[in-house]
């Protein structure tokens, strides 16, 4: 495997090496090969100069991890199904039907979780961050259950739709670390778990802002992740666009249905 510790190292002595166990799209997004957040001299990807360049070099690969989430993970999705398609972004779980249930749905099971979290681990100050971070999971809710699961019900049907979402999100995972078996496992049963649940209602809302983020608290502390507040800054802006971008394509959806109530001599729908 590529020793990033030897990068930069023409010249002069070697930077001190780095053994990367961990896939370069983890480090980028959690900022240590460990697990840890807060990148330092000693997890800089082998980048020469100053510290404080390391550093800015780090956080620029770490908001490129999130940007890209952003956009493939929901941009891109939206905008094939809005725009290419010309269909609705009930089509990826993004609905108003049944979003009262969902909500409550969601409340009770992350409240459950919740409390587990609260039984198994200590709240503090420091917790806030990562409250933020894992707010920005809503990506993740858009992408696996209301893109691909949605995507694979339609081509194969209900039950191998669930199956196929379980199985993605335990193997994107890999992204972030998971070797183990056990844990891809582990991953599998998780996405089937958040599959059945999203297919009662098709609403994004049964998952998202409650159940998804408890989820990942409980996955952040179990794994050892303590983001800090600039992780949470980042999270939190992306976030914004994010729901910015879901307000958009919604209000295109709705100009098109107006234009073709005005004008029903236009093609339907794709």
């Amino acid at each position: 495997m590529t020793d990033l510790g030897e990068i930069g190292s023409k010249g002069g002595k070697p930077h001190e090496k780095h053994n990367v166990e961990t896939p370069f799209l983890m480090v980028a997004f959690h900022g240590h090969s460990d697990g840890s957040f807060q990148p330092s001299s000693h997890d800089d990807f082998g980048i020469p100069g100053p510290k404080p360049l390391r550093e800015n070099l780090v956080w620029f690969f770490y908001t490129f991890r999130i940007n890209r989430s952003t956009r493939g993970g929901v941009i891109l999705p939206l905008y094939w199904m809005v725009v290419i398609r010309e269909r609705e972004l009930k089509e990826v779980g993004i609905t108003r039907e049944k979003w009262l249930v969902s909500l409550i749905v969601s409340l009770i099971l992350g409240g459950l979780l919740f409390w587990q979290y609260y039984r198994s681990f200590e709240i503090s100050a420091a917790t806030i961050p990562t409250f933020l971070v894992v707010a920005y999971t809503l990506w993740e809710v858009v992408f696996v259950c209301g893109w691909l699961q949605l995507r694979f019900e339609e081509a194969f049907g209900i039950i191998p739709g669930i199956i196929l979402a379980g199985f993605c999100f335990s193997i994107y995972h890999l992204g972030y670390g998971w070797y183990d078996l056990p844990g891809l496992v582990g991953l599998f049963g998780a996405g089937l778990f958040l599959a059945i649940v999203f297919r009662f209602t098709r609403n994004i809302l049964i998952l998202w802002p409650f159940l998804w983020p408890v989820g990942c608290l409980r996955g952040f502390k179990m794994g050892g992740f303590s983001p800090d507040w600039s992780e949470a800054v980042f999270s939190a802006v992306f976030l914004v666009l994010l729901l910015i971008s879901i307000f958009i394509f919604d209000r295109m959806q709705k100009r098109r249905a107006v234009l073709k109530e005005n004008a029903p001599d236009l093609p339907n729908s794709k």
